[in-house]
């Protein structure tokens, strides 16, 4: 099989190659080679508008690989993103879209364990907590609090963080993927 080299701009875009390998009718292999390895994925041609779920291709991308105890945080859009973790800024204008419609969505499309907020927000933005306290009710999700701080210090082992345009005060979560056949 004869492999070339399929887009220089994705691999400025991205710090990964695309590589075009064999074509199979209506399918098309790909290897994207990573830091620390090879992915190979089949994309379907002309097949590719998602019915349901996540349509943001990055967050979709990003909660197909996760595996369990691997962690993604939503953030404010002042929330500082290390330079190591991977960015996907929806921040379109201040208050769009929300922290809450955002957490709303990806939530409904990953398995949760676990949920870290900052200390803070209990007393600077106990409406935010409510609502994500609410979204949460009745499911087996454990709750950590930490200084924010020390959640900034946890988004870089993130494998995202996810910016909203949120405007209110600690609306910063890290979610951390639970196992789906538990």
């Amino acid at each position: 099989m004869i492999v070339e080299k399929l887009s220089n701009k994705y691999e400025k875009e991205t710090n990964s190659v695309l590589y075009l390998g064999e074509d199979t009718g209506q399918d098309v292999v790909v290897f994207s080679p990573r830091a620390l390895g090879c992915t190979i994925q089949t994309q379907r041609r002309g097949k590719g508008m998602k019915r349901a779920g996540i349509l943001n291709s990055d967050i979709s991308r990003v909660l197909s690989y996760l595996g369990h105890t691997d962690q993604i945080c939503i953030g404010d859009c002042g929330l500082p993103i290390p330079d190591e973790t991977e960015r996907i800024d929806l921040a379109l204008a201040f208050g769009e879209p929300t922290f809450m419609r955002t957490l709303e969505l990806v939530a409904a499309d990953m398995k949760i364990e676990k949920i870290i907020l900052a200390e803070e927000i209990k007393t600077q933005n106990p409406q935010v907590l409510k609502q994500i306290e609410e979204l949460f009710a009745g499911q087996n999700v454990e709750t950590e609090f930490v200084s924010h701080v020390e959640l900034k210090e946890q988004t870089k082992s993130c494998k995202a963080v996810i910016r909203t345009g949120e405007i209110t005060p600690y609306a910063n979560i890290i979610l951390q993927s639970g196992c789906i056949f538990a």
